[in-house]
């Protein structure tokens, strides 16, 4: 007879005693009659016994005895539906709450309420579900290749280290980044498992390295490179950065000296107390070379019997190289279509150019950049395209002397001078004839500025044009109307009333009507710099930061404060 152990199943039950219920409850079912009619209450209170103790298996074991024995009977349903419910399967725990629905007596209001309860409890369940499930989906890994490889390029392209990130982010990335040799085109090597690296990146872009750095100290590496860089094709190489690493030496010592053919861009920056310069490899190994960039180099070493051929160059960098005015000349001569010189020295260096020797000829160059040099090079050059001019620490006469004749044609969209003794008459007729200039920087010059900014405040005086047939004046409201970008650092008689007039003479609030309908495009300032100018009084620098978005006014370094 199973009526006593069953009830003594649910006594247990109800006292939590839920492994004692269960083995009562068995005996109940092992002394159950075929006739006998309520079977199925046996299975389904040991059902909730095993969900009571986690066993969701054998609870839903016995949940479908008891849909077996008793289908017109709602216990079975809604017993599984909270065990399908248990276990995340919502649609099959649904199912079984509107089967459950369809079994319940007419009135029985409190067990449809329970089971409506229990299927807002699954459907909100089911929402949850959904809404982690959009959250962990990877979006990215459904679009083609193609383009997903497309993103990867231009993120790389901005910055080569941002390929170790995204190696990092999931294998799909990563077999993507692995099997296109082009992420790997770019081998920066340090100090830090250089040979390792250099290694996987030439395995992965099957030895196509078009770009190469080599960072300062790496020379000093034991055993390098020893044969880090063998299966590396150099014929793919079309930019080198090195420091104090010469490269035409490595090569030599495997035997492929003239290995590397299409060098576009170079940079060698040689170690002053072990220099080791191949003049050849930079000079004449290299023609399609467009832009070279030279700092600390022994150029003394080159003769006039050594070639140079810099017939493709457009840019030159020299910083710091030991050389001489006439070899100086010569350099830049070959290099014809030059569109930017720059000529650094970290003291004041001389460089004299023989009398004798014809004028540079530079029809293309856009900018010139010079620091701490007197020469005569430019002595006799015209420079019709320069656009911009940089000059720190000119105090050359004859320089100078060149820069005046210039003022009269000159055309820049970028000025800066810095320490730089330039006379007020040459400067404005510069500022008069550059119409298109947009950055504007003089720095360490006393005496100068507040006529400057004067001249800046008000009717630009004609300019004249002149072409092959006809000779005409322009007249512009204002002198150098898109100037945007100033800079009047340590210029130490710089006060507030001539720049406040400069500000107001840009700003749409208070430009005239007249400038305003004369169809001449102002721009207002953008960026103000005048650290140093201690005549600025401070109380007129929050208006000028409501009319300036940049404003930098540094009174006083942390080194001079207390001095």
């Amino acid at each position: 007879m199973s009526k006593k152990p069953f009830q003594e199943g649910l006594k247990h039950f109800k006292l939590g005693k839920y492994s004692e219920s269960i083995e009562q409850l068995t005996l109940a079912i092992q002394a159950l009659k075929e006739s006998e009619v309520n079977a199925y209450l046996i299975y389904d209170t040991r059902s909730a016994a095993y969900a009571k103790l986690g066993n969701n298996k054998a609870a839903l074991i016995d949940a479908r005895k008891t849909i077996q024995i008793a289908p017109e009977r709602w216990q079975g349903y809604a017993r599984a539906a909270r065990l399908f419910l248990a276990v995340d399967k919502i649609d099959a725990s649904l199912s079984m709450i509107t089967l459950a629905l369809q079994r319940l007596k007419d009135g029985d209001e409190e067990r449809k309420s329970s089971l409506l309860a229990l299927r807002t409890q699954v459907e909100e369940r089911q929402l949850a579900m959904e809404r982690r499930q959009k959250r962990l989906t990877n979006h990215i890994s459904k679009l083609p290749v193609e383009l997903l490889t497309e993103v990867f390029q231009t993120l790389v392209t901005e910055d080569s280290a941002a390929l170790i990130p995204l190696l990092h982010v999931c294998t799909h990335w990563r077999q993507i980044l692995k099997f296109s040799p082009r992420f790997w085109s770019i081998l920066i090597l340090g100090r830090k498992k250089p040979k390792e690296k250099a290694a996987q990146w030439i395995k992965y872009s099957k030895g196509r390295i078009r770009e190469l750095k080599v960072k300062p100290g790496l020379s000093s590496a034991t055993n390098w490179p020893s044969e880090s860089l063998r299966g590396l094709k150099w014929d793919s190489l079309s930019k080198c950065e090195l420091h104090q690493w010469s490269i035409s030496s490595y090569l030599h010592s495997i035997s492929q000296p003239g290995a590397i053919t299409n060098l576009t861009s170079l940079f060698i920056d040689c170690d002053p107390y072990e220099p080791d310069f191949d003049k050849g490899f930079v000079f004449a190994a290299n023609p399609q070379l467009q832009h070279l960039a030279l700092h600390n180099v022994p150029l003394r070493s080159i003769v006039p019997e050594d070639d140079i051929n810099l017939s493709q160059l457009l840019s030159l960098s020299l910083n710091n190289c030991d050389l001489d005015g006439p070899l100086l000349h010569r350099i830049v001569s070959c290099a014809s279509n030059l569109q930017t010189l720059q000529l650094e020295f970290s003291k004041i260096t001389q460089l004299v150019t023989p009398a004798d020797v014809p004028s540079l000829i530079l029809p293309n160059l856009s900018t010139l950049h010079l620091r701490c040099l007197r020469s005569n090079m430019f002595a006799s050059t015209d420079l019709p395209s320069l656009r911009i001019l940089r000059l720190y620490d000119i105090v050359d006469s004859v320089l100078l002397a060149r820069l005046d004749a210039w003022s009269h044609s000159i055309k820049l969209t970028e000025l800066a001078l810095t320490g730089t003794p330039i006379q007020p008459p040459a400067l404005l007729r510069i500022l008069q004839a550059s119409t298109e200039l947009q950055k504007l920087e003089v720095c360490k010059r006393d005496n100068l500025m507040n006529d400057i900014l004067t001249q800046l405040s008000g009717p630009a005086p004609p300019t004249s044009t002149q072409n092959l047939t006809s000779s005409t004046s322009v007249s512009v409201p204002v002198m150098c109307p898109l100037l945007t970008d100033v800079n009047f650092s340590d210029c130490k008689d710089v006060r507030t009333g001539p720049l406040v007039k400069f500000i107001k003479s840009r700003h749409p609030e208070f430009i005239s009507p007249e400038i305003a309908s004369s169809g001449t495009v102002v721009k207002p300032v953008q960026s103000l710099v005048i650290n140093g100018c201690h005549l600025v009084d401070a109380e007129w620098l929050e208006w000028m930061r409501t009319k300036v978005p940049r404003v930098s006014c540094i009174y006083m370094k942390k080194s001079t404060k207390f001095r």
